[in-house]
């Protein structure tokens, strides 16, 4: 599917999609734990959802200490959506767009204004995250058909959520990794969702409404330090679509260090 891309993307804005398999992968989890974990290393986060979600984009807001902005491709049209980034965006800084549902999973059979067409058009390299919840190497086939199904999309790596240990991880690493090339940037051990962020009806619950709120900030950042650490993530103009990922991932005793540079 082609989508034009307009001209404000010239400009260098470092920036993640943040992407999934499917709904309840642990984007927005991944998402604030960027964040927050980016602040905490004083460097300057602006965050942006994908499509017109509120709940979200409240938790986004709450995480980046700035007005998430919603990018509606439906709504907005491309052009509208892609400007409405570079208005936003920081220069300087990292700015974490959360997608929504599954990384192809649009408004047709087609994938249109899906997250893969919204990272298209941002020239974004995209993070894939994954509830590895009773599954091992049949993720590995998961992550190259996402690779195959539309190679502009730039995967970049993948987070493994929920994963039970130590073995676990070896195993979904070494098959992720060896089938499709694509490095694994992060680990996050299994814990029960509503314990960092409780669901009802609609949704997470608003950052407002959350009855411990206070604790949220620690508990998130518990979580993610050690397991998930982002040292550096930079983008160059895009025309030459190159970026930078440091990485320095640690699970139970296990510790992996790399830094790859990707074209």
């Amino acid at each position: 599917m082609a989508v034009q891309i307009v001209d404000q993307t010239n400009a260098t804005f470092p920036r993640l999609v943040v992407a999934g398999l499917s709904g309840d992968s642990g984007k927005t989890l991944v998402s604030l734990a960027l964040l927050l974990l980016a602040r905490e290393a004083h460097i300057e986060v602006a965050a942006f959802k994908k499509g017109p979600d509120y709940i979200d984009a409240a938790w986004l807001t709450w995480a980046s200490g700035l007005p998430a902005r919603n990018l509606d491709t439906f709504l907005m049209g491309f052009p509208k959506a892609v400007g409405s980034f570079a208005r936003h965006a920081l220069p300087g800084g990292l700015n974490i767009v959360e997608g929504n549902r599954g990384l192809y999973d649009g408004s047709d059979a087609r994938g249109t204004h899906s997250t893969a067409e919204l990272a298209k058009a941002l020239k974004s390299p995209v993070l894939l995250v994954i509830n590895a919840t009773k599954v091992t190497r049949t993720l590995a086939a998961s992550v190259l058909g996402c690779q195959k199904l539309d190679p502009e999309v730039q995967i970049a790596g993948v987070i493994l959520n929920q994963v039970s240990g130590v073995r676990h991880e070896r195993v979904l690493r070494e098959a992720i990794e060896s089938v499709s090339g694509v490095p694994v940037l992060g680990v996050l051990p299994r814990a029960p969702g509503d314990a960092l962020l409780p669901e009802r009806h609609l949704g997470l619950v608003t950052p407002q409404e959350h009855p411990r709120i206070e604790s949220v900030h620690s508990n998130l950042l518990s979580l993610a330090e050690g397991m998930l650490t982002w040292q550096h993530c930079s983008a160059s103009p895009p025309g030459s679509r190159r970026y930078r990922l440091k990485r320095k991932l640690t699970i139970g005793r296990r510790t992996a260090g790399d830094s790859r540079s990707v074209t």
